[in-house]
């Protein structure tokens, strides 16, 4: 399933809490296995206020949107302009 970041977040601090959360899943996974263009190193583990755990890219906590049922769909991308699909060149500087 696609992977979106949100714009609210802090590097490494999840900003999307209640109703949010609900709306936006997060993603947690201990085995990345990525593909071209995605450097394993970049993602990390982090642990929220809510005691779960958040797999993070370059910093930004990862989600998924419940509206996408199936892989592909991107029907989070650019919701409200802070939340977007994670991509390759998304975070380089």
């Amino acid at each position: 399933m696609t992977l979106y970041y949100f714009t609210k977040d802090d590097s490494s601090v999840s900003n999307c809490k209640g109703q949010c959360s609900e709306i936006w899943p997060t993603f947690h996974a201990d085995n990345i296995i990525t593909t071209r263009g995605f450097d394993k190193k970049e993602f990390k583990t982090i642990i929220r206020d809510d005691g779960q755990k958040q797999t993070t890219y370059k910093g930004p906590p990862l989600y998924y949107f419940v509206k996408d049922k199936q892989a592909g769909d991107i029907n989070g991308q650019g919701v409200n302009n802070v939340w977007f699909v994670l991509g390759k060149k998304v975070f380089e500087e």
